[in-house]
């Protein structure tokens, strides 16, 4: 499955733009070298991985990509949850 528009809208929205972990904006303003550019990440809280972080074999599949099941965070931040 994957996160539909309007869940993906939602979560930013309601995000204000920051990172859930430190508060950091998730988009960083353009230079003069580089475009605007996006440093936050779509994650999930409960995986859906069998071997990945907080994975719950009850939980249900059709929850996995629900806005409730999602939080946005810095690249670096969820990189960290990962390792």
């Amino acid at each position: 499955m994957t996160i539909n528009n309007r869940t993906r809208k939602l979560l930013w929205g309601y995000s204000g733009n920051r990172c859930a972990y430190c508060k950091r904006e998730l988009i960083m303003d353009a230079t003069t070298q580089d475009d605007d550019s996006v440093v936050g990440d779509e994650c999930h809280i409960v995986s859906d991985r069998p071997n990945g972080p907080r994975h719950n074999p009850e939980f249900l599949i059709d929850e996995i990509d629900s806005y409730s099941n999602l939080i946005l965070k810095i690249i670096f931040f969820h990189l960290l949850v990962l390792l």
